[in-house]
């Protein structure tokens, strides 16, 4: 049932009944969960539902953006954390990941404006803010290695680095005098040499820095999209 399927569970359960009647059952029970992979850490305390998490470059540190607020964790201790940005719940942060030496958290605003955040230096600082104010909410992806970002609003995508500068920016293209309206998803590879850009209407461009033009498919619904670390696949999850 549910206890059984949650192998971190049955550990804890088993801990508590030690004095069992039933040992043939516990052992069963006990083997099953060994041979299962166990939580190592367990949040306590967030601040709402998780939207964003990442592993520090180290693998030693959990970043975790929950209710707005960017949180730091250490994997060795999941009850308190080492440090949050409480003083950011009003700028809307929709997405968040390590910069690439761990040191700073790249932090990006529902209406695409950059932050970072070095926990033990106090407030985030701004480190980007888009040149126009957009009617829509921005779409962010950063990359895994954290590099690179990119954000994409009804009209205009931009790629930054972690330091807040320019690489690239261009428009959303129109068909039939229309854009794609305000981005659902875009996706970035590891080198920033490809991207993409999902609308409402179901349309992804899909740009290659190595064509003058992007390429477009359709997948009405579109929710999420993934592009791997060389660029070679896309990946589109939706309806």
């Amino acid at each position: 049932g549910e206890i059984t399927d949650d192998p971190t569970r049955v550990a804890v359960l088993l801990r508590e009944a030690t004095d069992a009647s039933d040992k043939a059952a516990w052992l069963r029970l006990a083997n099953g969960a060994l041979q299962e992979p166990l939580a190592r850490s367990v949040l306590r305390n967030l601040d709402g539902p998780i939207t964003a998490i990442d592993f520090s470059p180290d693998s030693r540190r959990l970043l975790t953006l929950a209710g707005g607020v960017p949180t730091v964790w250490s994997l060795t201790n999941d009850t308190t954390p080492l440090a949050r940005a409480d003083g950011v719940t009003g700028l809307g942060i929709t997405t968040a990941g390590f910069s690439p030496d761990g040191q700073s958290v790249l932090l990006v605003t529902g209406s695409g404006a950059l932050l970072s955040w070095r926990p033990e230096a106090g407030p985030p600082s701004r480190l980007w803010t888009p040149p126009t104010a957009s009617p829509g909410a921005a779409a962010v992806a950063i990359t895994d290695n954290g590099e690179h970002i990119l954000v994409a609003t009804e009209k205009h995508w931009t790629i930054l680095d972690q330091r807040g500068g320019m690489e690239a920016e261009g428009a959303i293209p129109e068909q039939d005098g229309a854009t794609t309206g305000v981005p659902r998803a875009v996706a970035l590879n590891e080198d920033s040499t490809r991207w993409a850009v999902a609308g409402r209407d179901g349309r992804i461009w899909l740009w290659n820095a190595a064509l003058p033009d992007p390429a477009r498919v359709r997948h009405p619904g579109v929710e999420r999209l993934q592009i791997n670390r060389v660029g070679s696949h896309m990946l589109s999850l939706g309806d």
